[in-house]
């Protein structure tokens, strides 16, 4: 369900559809995660936050200056394993989509020098943010649950927000994504 939110901005909206489906009184973890997932497909169609930051290498970044492109972002940690784990298949995802106008971004919750050891030993072919606890919980509002993925149509609106870990299944769920993106 999407609430119309052509006026809303995505706090906004994000009110809106937390108190249509989250319930801070659920006490089973299936049915807290399945109200996220309803929440997140309540924010589709609504313009992504403004986020202006600066990536691992001191790029700056500005969400607004990408539009007419797909964004895919990726917002994870080195202690969530799942996390680390799908960089190889996400790597093959930026690899696969590196000349249609979709651009990769991770926000890692970690500091410089930690992702920069990381990168030695596997590296990830994402723009990085370091730092960014309060662009994913302040300005995006996400859940704890990492990863968390969300996915900017080319005119800046929320196409998808999905929460988890896919393992092997990462290139081929994500890939359909964009594809179904590209489309629109």
């Amino acid at each position: 369900m999407t609430l119309s939110s052509s006026a809303q901005t995505y706090s906004e909206q994000f009110e809106k559809c937390t108190k249509l489906y989250v319930s801070n009184q659920q006490t089973d973890d299936s049915l807290y995660a399945w109200s996220i997932y309803q929440r997140d497909s309540c924010l589709t169609g609504v313009l992504a936050p403004t986020v202006k930051t600066r990536s691992l290498n001191g790029k700056k970044i500005d969400l607004q200056q990408y539009k007419g492109n797909i964004l895919f972002l990726y917002f994870w940690g080195i202690s969530c394993q799942p996390c680390v784990n799908s960089i190889p298949e996400l790597n093959k995802l930026a690899d696969h989509f590196a000349s249609k106008n979709v651009l990769f971004i991770s926000f890692a919750s970690n500091t410089k020098q930690d992702l920069t050891r990381l990168f030695k030993k596997i590296p990830f072919r994402f723009t990085t943010i370091p730092n960014s606890e309060k662009i994913t919980s302040e300005t995006f509002k996400l859940s704890d649950f990492v990863p968390y993925t969300v996915i900017i149509d080319r005119n800046g609106k929320i196409f998808k927000l999905s929460f988890g870990s896919l393992g092997n299944e990462t290139f081929r769920i994500y890939a359909q994504d964009i594809y179904q993106c590209l489309e629109n």
